[in-house]
């Protein structure tokens, strides 16, 4: 784990008024890294951001043994919550199978944690229901739910029926940020946010202040850095990493054996990086 970058990146996304960080998701590459890196990674996020923003731990894994292994360590660096999905390789496609992951997670952790649930189908080869999600919600297993499925009809029904359990529900696929506040989410948990956070804080604000002009503005303006960034090439995280690099943040290699950025891809990151300066 490259410790300063760490820190780095953690002190940037605080002062742009970031109030809650995704600890080691897909962005951060959680479920590629050891059970040591992951541990590390978590334990200098939470000793750089102290109580400056929420903090939730990636506990994504294969199997519910190795969730359980990552909730009670979360736990001990002193974590609240926690973000659950579907257990993959092996993909759980059954209702009955996500409950159960569900509820074995929360009955293995502390009464002071949380669970968000967490569906994203492109990285777990499974689809959490809307009726299974809002089951888990009626049992008192969770609060929030991060949707990354971008089906803009299941959102909407998961703000609807999530309502009358009291689920809550944040938008994780960033093609529809204003689409989703518009929906009713409570938040935003978006990728592109690592490399220019100002731009997701401004979109929540002109969503609060019903300034719709200015949430499409925004809005364009993170299909186009997406585009750039993550959509250029084979592997969206070397896109993201080279780009904080640029800022000088990390080294900009993704975790092998992910494709690194080619000269080609650079050359349109600079010239993104380039033109905001």
């Amino acid at each position: 784990v490259d410790e300063p970058s760490l820190r780095k990146l953690v002190r940037r996304l605080i002062g742009a008024d970031l109030n809650t960080l995704f600890v080691a998701g897909s962005a951060g590459e959680g479920p590629l890294l050891s059970f040591d890196q992951w541990v590390r990674l978590l334990e200098v996020t939470r000793d750089e951001a102290g109580d400056k923003a929420h903090l939730l731990a990636g506990v994504m894994e294969t199997s519910t043994r190795r969730v359980i292994e990552k909730i009670k360590a979360a736990d001990r660096i002193g974590y609240k919550y926690f973000v659950l999905t579907p257990t993959f390789y092996q993909p759980i496609v059954t209702a009955s199978e996500q409950l159960r992951l569900f509820g074995e997670a929360r009955a293995a952790a502390s009464d002071r944690m949380e669970m968000i649930a967490y569906n994203i189908p492109g990285f777990t080869a499974s689809t959490v229901a809307v009726e299974t999600v809002c089951e888990a919600a009626k049992r008192g297993w969770t609060r929030y739910y991060k949707d990354s499925s971008g089906d803009m009809n299941v959102f909407w029904k998961l703000v609807e029926q999530g309502r009358a359990v009291g689920l809550n529900v944040l938008m994780g696929d960033e093609r529809f940020i204003a689409d989703g506040l518009f929906a009713g989410a409570c938040g935003m948990v978006p990728v592109c946010a690592n490399y220019e956070p100002e731009t997701f804080v401004r979109a929540w604000q002109a969503h609060l202040d019903r300034d719709y002009t200015e949430l499409l503005r925004l809005q364009m303006r993170v299909l186009a850095m997406r585009q750039t960034m993550l959509r250029t090439g084979p592997c969206w995280i070397s896109g993201l990493k080279y780009a904080l690099s640029k800022l000088g943040i990390g080294n900009g290699r993704a975790v092998s054996p992910l494709e690194p950025v080619d000269e080609a891809r650079k050359k349109l990151i600079d010239e993104m990086v380039g033109a905001q300066r």
